[in-house]
């Protein structure tokens, strides 16, 4: 995100487990194609960060997984292949 405020053009920004700290930290929409974030439900690092639970802006693609609680789930290969992560991007 901070490289597309500074001017760099991202052609797809994916975002795991992203904590919401808007709009200290967002993507520059101008040099985003397209935005992606993948997430479980309450997660507790992201809690404990005090950052928001999720983006309520329509350029967001907002992909919330069925598991709680579990930060890195969403870094794991297994949770990609169970919940078909790629076809989300």
């Amino acid at each position: 995100m901070l490289a597309s405020q500074g001017g760099t053009r991202v052609g797809k920004l994916v975002m795991l487990s992203c904590p919401v700290h808007w709009p200290k930290y967002a993507p520059n929409f101008t040099q985003v194609s397209k935005v992606v974030s993948v997430r479980v439900r309450m997660d507790l690092v992201i809690l404990a960060d005090r950052g928001g639970q999720r983006f309520q802006d329509n350029h967001i693609d907002e992909h919330v997984l069925p598991i709680w609680f579990d930060h890195f789930a969403t870094h794991d290969p297994h949770t990609w292949d169970r919940y078909r992560v790629r076809s989300m991007l």
